[in-house]
């Protein structure tokens, strides 16, 4: 909560899978030596939001992947195994067995490393985006606001709920594993690779690096919990510290992190809530 000239300012966060009928708000007031409660209940509307299909693929490699080439024996020694009836003697049979099951371990220990690695990395990433929201900075938004692009054209509404389905190759057939539902917590706008971000509001930069899911991502934090996230950016323009100014450039459409196509991913958290970041732009936001 902020207070103004003219009073308090409080944006309260209202998430896609909120049960509740309304918010309540209560507060103390006084008037001269007189002290009282006050209370007002702002009624939330439902609605219902679209459901689109993904497809992910969970496993590293094809069960089915070929085997490296190289590494064997020369033909004039494989025909020194063969028996007389020119197939290939017990012993050949055991070393081809031994070989095979050799190569089988060995792409499952490089499965293994490639999944223990992925971890690592992924819960390295979750950590330094919960020490992100647990900054309380001061309230810096004024009601300077500006578009994240250059053009309006949204190719993913906020809270569509996405149905992934996994799958894994099973010789060579694409075998499904498990569903489950996804919300998309934020809205795609389209733009050509290299072409402008901007900054929604007045803040400063919290994170900019590369990272797994989300690409090359920014995150500005506006104050009291508040945060804008810009993902899959082609190029960063700002660094850690810096404060920016609501459209102000801060850095280039892309198709970095788990992307299908060029575009930016614009997100909004309040007080760890993801709200619809197109809605800040309705509101009536006085200084």
């Amino acid at each position: 909560m902020t207070r103004t000239s003219w009073g308090y300012r409080i944006l309260l966060p209202i998430g896609a899978q909120d049960e509740r009928e309304k918010i309540e708000l209560t507060w103390k007031q006084s008037v001269g030596d007189r002290f009282g409660k006050a209370k007002i209940e702002i009624p939330i509307n439902e609605k219902s939001f679209p459901q689109t299909q993904w497809y992910n693929r969970v496993s590293f490699r094809p069960e089915n992947a070929p085997a490296e080439a190289g590494g064997g024996e020369s033909e004039s020694s494989r025909k020194e195994k063969l028996d007389a009836h020119g197939s290939p003697s017990e012993d050949q049979k055991l070393a081809q067995k031994q070989e095979a099951e050799e190569k089988r371990m060995a792409r499952e220990e490089e499965s293994e490393e490639q999944l223990s690695n992925f971890m690592k990395k992924v819960t390295l990433e979750k950590s330094l985006r919960s020490q992100v929201f647990e900054r309380k900075g001061n309230d810096l938004i004024t009601s300077r606001l500006s578009h994240p692009r250059n053009m309006h054209y949204i190719t993913s509404q906020c809270f569509t709920s996405r149905l992934k389905i996994s799958y894994k190759y099973v010789n060579g057939k694409r075998v499904e594993v498990g569903r489950r539902v996804v919300m998309h917590n934020g809205v795609d706008l389209r733009g050509r690779p290299g072409t402008p971000i901007y900054a929604i509001a007045d803040g400063q930069v919290v994170l900019a690096r590369s990272m797994h899911f989300e690409g090359n991502f920014t995150i500005i934090d506006h104050g009291l919990g508040i945060f804008s996230g810009y993902m899959h950016q082609s190029n960063l323009r700002v660094q850690v510290g810096q404060y920016v100014q609501a459209g102000e450039r801060i850095g280039d459409v892309g198709n970095t992190g788990y992307s299908t196509g060029p575009h930016l991913h614009l997100a909004l958290w309040i007080r760890g809530v993801p709200v619809d970041p197109l809605s800040l732009y309705s509101l009536p936001i006085r200084e």
